[in-house]
């Protein structure tokens, strides 16, 4: 997410207005933490861009403080280039897509990233629901949504993993969605992959 947060800031993936939801189950994760790393990548571009025009190196050790100058400086900038960023916490939930959409955003094409969502089985049917919802609401027969969701092939200890989400998914949402494995990583640990999900072309 915050790869193409700096990617939009500069330029490089703005086609238009674009919009940033940041979801957690844990409101303070996204106040200490998904904060400050957006206001660090911000900060990183606008530095970044300086450089450029006065061939200057910027300085690795300069700390950034967050003042309620900052943040207003941070939502001006990020007004002026079309970008509007929100937050997002509690539970997967019909509640929760409302919310993504409460600004009459569905009918633009929907890029859903997930990671560590699937570890939990008792959390899978939530989750592949609210899944279903964010695509089947952003879908157009113009605008093809998708999602992208990293995860462990296998949690040892919880339950959950690769196999038990897409029969979980397959239940829930039968032939509407497409899966397919985009990424399959190897290490002497416990293997990762990323899953595209994307509503199925079938009539």
């Amino acid at each position: 997410s915050l790869t193409l947060f700096a990617r939009t800031l500069n330029g490089t993936e703005n086609t238009g207005k674009t919009r940033f939801t940041f979801a957690d189950y844990n409101s303070d994760v996204l106040r200490l933490v998904t904060l400050p790393n957006l206001l660090l990548t911000w900060q990183n571009s606008r530095s970044q861009t300086a450089v450029s025009s006065t061939s200057t190196a910027p300085d690795q050790e300069e700390e950034l403080d967050i003042t309620p100058e900052l943040i207003e400086e941070f939502k001006t900038d990020l007004a002026n280039r079309s970008i509007s960023v929100d937050f997002v916490s509690g539970a997967w939930s019909a509640e929760f897509v409302d919310l993504v959409f409460s600004s009459g955003d569905a009918a633009r094409k929907t890029l859903v990233l997930a990671s560590e969502t699937i570890y939990s089985p008792a959390s899978l049917t939530a989750f592949s629901e609210t899944l279903l919802a964010l695509l089947r609401r952003s879908n157009t027969t113009s605008t093809r949504s998708r999602a992208l969701v990293a995860a462990k092939k296998v949690y040892f200890g919880v339950g959950g993993g690769v196999d038990e989400f897409l029969a979980v998914l397959g239940n829930v949402c039968g032939s509407e969605l497409d899966v397919q494995q985009k990424l399959d990583v190897h290490s002497e640990g416990v293997g990762r992959v990323v899953l595209e999900v994307v509503p199925s072309t079938a009539p």
